[in-house]
């Protein structure tokens, strides 16, 4: 198994791995009685998180670079054939994502382009199954697959009016223009986008490809830059060794993928070098060759503005005759296996790597939360021993010192109670503030207020300033409801710290909630927008339906950020008050056991050694579950121990 292929099926099978530990550390926990409500909740939210992750890698070319016979070479070539058509011309004419979705039946789906004159952003026809037209197809009948994928190529003829108002022709550059056919009309694709269900090894292991087609289609479907390319974990941008970096290939990079928001951008992006099989002159030596090639690399490097390593040459269709044919050395000379190597190493262990990370983090924070509680039921429980060993023998002066003791203790534990209600009240209201700066119908009617100034300005030239100003009023909001988590954060520690100095509590204080990740997508789609709104675009935007297309986009794409933000707060809310009220409950429960133990001393002091020897059994209960507490999560969050076989995780959960 090559590289890629390896890591992607160690990935996937490391997800198994870490939900399935997930799993029982939340069916333990549950068996035991020592998790609440909440804990089991980010438990469960978790696991669902790892088995949900997936990696993406976008592949971005213009016509006739190669692309989907680089996609069929790296992914398809068990198949002994092309799976994806790659015939001379253009292959790909709309945008198509490769996944498995085991709850979706095998085929394609493919959404007509009529629907772009609807104002639905594409995400939300994703939610509409009624929409898109179905075409199964057979996994063991390679011509089934093959004849279905070809829809993806499918045109249609249109009046150029009509292709106007599905924002796919523009009369006002030439650069771009879809020519006009000899009978008036203009050639379009049939398809808007296609989804195609496949269970692939590797993408039953997480893998997604997104295969867009060129220029024209990147452009006129704005969710492909405001969306769906900033969420692939990888870029490969595909040019021909034999040309280098054209004019349109250098357009698709500076609009669309030099602008990425990311920590680290060249780890994200991939140039690839194909058809280096056309550089392969008879009369040229191999050091020559070899010379040519490194030389279109630097160029292409230097001009795109990348690092020179990132741009990485291969012959796909070399690649892929090579591997169909096991001829080592033709896969050799393809270079493929470089290719996937780096794909391998900068994608996917890099992926891996951030997500072992936080899995480690989180269930770091939840074990410690888990373990408080049962050191604090332990502790309950030594106490509980060592006032039953105090009255062993004592008069009824002692009893009734310590029923005084337990009523004192509880008059504390009710008065604590007033300052924790309390404490809601302001922690409520500070936390529905919050959430109402990130509210979905408060997003929506400032979009609607931003299409309004749009419409109202001359030519709509105003356009690029009023989106400058429309993200400013989110970036602000973004940070009000940062600081009002800030305000709850600061609130908790200080009534935390009080509870746990005066009244014996063992609170963990909150850790600081930060929105930063919001900001950075804010920051995302701020930049892939900018091309749609740039004098450029002129044109486009004077279509009432283009411009309607990029706010539903952009509103979309802010809601689902926002969201994503709420349930994040939700979360660390939980997370920060979640051992008050399992101290809460805990602590009422001591009070009720410690009355009723004295209860029963005085009742019949001669079952007293059979308290006792119940107090001992339960404490060095708790102690065994402690350690294996313990033992869990140290599995969890030490990112090499994932990597078990399940045999291990087996022994271990038994033992």
């Amino acid at each position: 198994m090559d590289s890629l292929a390896s890591r992607i099926t160690d990935f996937g099978e490391w997800r198994i791995s870490v939900s399935r530990r997930l799993h029982e550390l939340a069916h333990w926990a549950d068996e035991r009685g020592v998790a609440d409500a909440s804990l089991t909740e980010q438990l469960r939210a978790l696991e669902h998180e790892i088995q949900a992750e997936r990696v993406v890698v976008a592949f971005v070319a213009e016509f006739s670079r190669g692309k989907s016979e680089l996609i069929n070479a790296i992914f398809f070539a068990n198949y002994g054939r092309r799976i994806l058509p790659a015939t001379a011309g253009r292959t790909t004419m709309c945008p198509s994502e490769l996944m498995w979705d085991e709850t979706l039946p095998i085929g394609i789906r493919l959404l007509p382009v009529d629907t772009r004159t609807e104002a639905t952003a594409l995400a939300d026809w994703k939610l509409n199954p009624s929409a898109w037209h179905f075409i199964p197809f057979q996994l063991d009948d390679a011509d089934s697959i093959s004849q279905s994928l070809l829809k993806v190529a499918e045109t249609v003829q249109v009046t150029p009016e009509h292709a106007q108002a599905l924002g796919l022709y523009s009369t006002g550059r030439s650069d771009d223009a879809v020519p006009v056919e000899e009978n008036g009309m203009v050639e379009v694709p049939r398809w808007r986008h296609a989804i195609i269900n496949f269970p692939h090894p590797l993408l039953k292991q997480g893998l997604v490809i997104l295969d867009t087609p060129g220029l024209n289609a990147i452009g006129a479907e704005p969710e492909l830059t405001l969306s769906l390319l900033p969420s692939a974990h990888a870029v490969v941008f595909i040019l021909a060794a034999d040309a280098g970096v054209t004019k349109s290939d250098l357009e698709i990079w500076q609009r669309f993928l030099s602008h990425e928001a990311s920590i680290d951008q060249n780890a994200r992006r991939y140039v690839v070098l194909n058809k280096i099989d056309g550089l392969w002159d008879a009369l040229s030596t191999p050091a020559q060759i070899e010379a040519q090639i490194n030389k279109q690399c630097a160029d292409s490097a230097h001009i795109l503005g990348i690092a020179a390593d990132h741009v990485l040459p291969v012959s796909a269709q070399k690649g892929l005759i090579g591997k169909v044919k096991q001829d080592v050395q033709l896969i050799a000379q393809s270079r493929i296996d470089a290719l996937e190597a780096a794909l391998s190493e900068g994608i996917v262990s890099r992926r891996r790597e951030i997500l072992a990370q936080a899995v480690a983090s989180r269930v770091s924070e939840l074990g410690a939360e888990l373990d408080r509680q049962l050191a604090t039921q332990k502790r309950e429980f030594t106490e509980q021993l060592a006032e039953l060993r105090m009255v062993r023998g004592k008069n009824k002066s002692v009893m009734s010192h310590l029923q005084k003791r337990i009523e004192i203790e509880k008059a504390e534990f009710e008065r604590s109670q007033a300052q924790v209600q309390a404490m809601r009240t302001v922690h409520l209201r500070l936390l529905k503030e919050a959430h109402a700066q990130l509210a979905v119908d408060k997003l929506k009617a400032d979009c609607d207020v931003l299409r309004s100034k749009i419409d109202a300005g001359v030519l709509r030239l105003n356009a690029r300033d009023l989106f400058t100003d429309f993200f400013k009023t989110m970036r602000d909001r973004v940070a009000a409801a940062e600081a009002r988590c800030t305000e709850i954060q600061q609130m908790l520690m200080s009534q935390l710290n009080r509870l746990n100095t005066e009244f014996g509590f063992s609170l963990p204080l909150p850790k600081t909630m930060s929105l930063r990740r919001l900001q950075q997508e804010l920051d995302t789609i701020e930049n892939g927008y900018t091309q749609h709104v740039s004098l450029t675009n002129f044109l486009k935007l004077q279509q009432a339906s283009y411009l309607e297309r990029l706010l539903r986009s952009v509103y979309s794409r802010l809601r689902t950020a926002f969201e994503t933000a709420q349930r994040d707060i939700d979360a660390w809310n939980k997370a920060s008050v979640s051992g008050l009220e399992s101290q809460l409950k805990e602590r009422r429960r001591s009070f009720s056991r410690r009355v009723v133990a004295v209860d029963r001393i005085e009742e019949a002091i001669s079952g007293l050694q059979e308290r006792i020897t119940g107090a001992k059994v339960q404490e060095a209960q708790l102690a065994r579950q402690l350690e294996e507490l313990r033992g869990q999560v140290n599995a969890l969050s030490s990112p090499g121990s994932t990597l078990r076989t399940r045999v291990d995780v087996d022994v271990e959960l038994a033992a």
